[in-house]
């Protein structure tokens, strides 16, 4: 028997492939690999359908619509896609146990870095505070072996030759060497008295410890990009500006709705009010308008979904680590 397959496009589940050659291999991902193995162990063959919606199943003025709507019609045999499985829809087909069980959490786009902090950027391995510590302590440092050098004779030149002013202890000259300290190079004078070369010592323990702190950390600031955002919990999403929202007619949004827990309650009303831009068709135009929106918005999906596109297809999102709304996907 050929059993009609129905799914819709999601990635990496169902994908279209653009090197296929012939219905056998036009679509590949997770779910296709899964069901070209059960196929295989049950002997039976199968075509696949694409739900032309793009929608999941909702019921709505007492009709199933989506995959579960082929289903209820027997337009179909099996839906085989990201499905979560949830008790109303139970109540109309059957699912197998989970394939893979998740959580849903929310994604987010990073801030830009304006241009002026990309090209001070060599400073982040220090806060503001740290570099004017170290410049107030090199001219503090460089005053100490002026003021020293002053009153020790050790650090007065006598029978200076002819191109000499004969006293090379002045205040230039101690912040010339301590800035030469500093960028790990020498100068043409040093101190000469035991109390000037004990300061310069310790200056120069000084500046080893803050130059290996600074290169440590210099690659780190410079290869990653900094998540300039303080939303960092569903709490915090929740009573921000930002506009936020799921996909219409799937299983969060009838989470959001029906929900009793403060915190889904008050975001499912910030929806409410403004469904045209909270709400989205599809997982990928929810993932778009995280991407090309004029204003800030945060699209609420599936983990693995949002796993997905982080990691392989824009590394400007990041999703939130703490998710809710545990649950699996089945075969219906």
């Amino acid at each position: 028997k050929t059993l009609i397959v129905t799914t819709l496009l999601s990635k990496p589940f169902v994908m279209k492939n653009p090197k296929a050659t012939n219905e056998d291999n036009l679509y590949h991902g997770f779910c296709i690999d899964l069901l070209k193995e059960i196929a295989r162990r049950l002997d039976f063959k199968y075509v696949i359908h694409v739900e032309s919606d793009m929608i999941y199943g909702a019921k709505k003025n007492g009709t199933w619509n989506g995959l579960i709507g082929e289903l209820v019609e027997k337009k179909a045999d099996l839906a085989f896609a990201d499905l979560t499985i949830t008790a109303e829809r139970e109540e109309v087909v059957e699912f197998t146990k989970p394939y893979l069980n998740m959580d849903a959490t929310a994604l987010l786009k990073k801030k830009n870095i304006d241009e002026v902090n990309r090209v001070f950027a060599f400073t982040r391995p220090f806060s503001m505070n740290v570099w004017i510590s170290i410049i107030i302590s090199a001219f503090i440092v460089a005053l100490y072996l002026w003021l020293i050098g002053r009153f020790s004779p050790y650090d007065w030149y006598f029978d200076p030759p002819p191109s000499s002013t004969g006293d090379e202890s002045n205040f230039s000259n101690s912040l010339w060497f301590v800035v030469g300290a500093f960028m790990q190079q020498g100068t043409e004078n040093t101190p000469r008295s035991m109390s000037c070369r004990t300061i310069g010592f310790f200056w120069w323990l000084f500046v080893l410890v803050i130059i290996s702190s600074y290169t440590a950390n210099l690659a780190a600031f410079m290869t990653h990009s900094q998540i300039t955002t303080e939303i960092q919990t569903l709490k915090e999403l929740a009573h921000s500006s930002i506009t936020y929202g799921t996909v219409r007619d799937s299983q969060l949004h009838e989470y959001f709705k029906y929900a009793e827990l403060h915190t889904y309650e008050d975001m499912w009303l910030k929806m409410k009010a403004n469904l045209s831009n909270a709400l989205v068709e599809t997982s990928i135009e929810g993932v778009e308008k995280v991407q090309n929106s004029t204003y800030p918005y945060g699209f609420i999906w599936d983990t693995p979904y949002l796993e997905y596109i982080v990691n392989h297809k824009d590394c400007n999102l990041f999703y939130l680590r703490e998710t809710f709304d545990s649950k699996g996907y089945g075969i219906a």
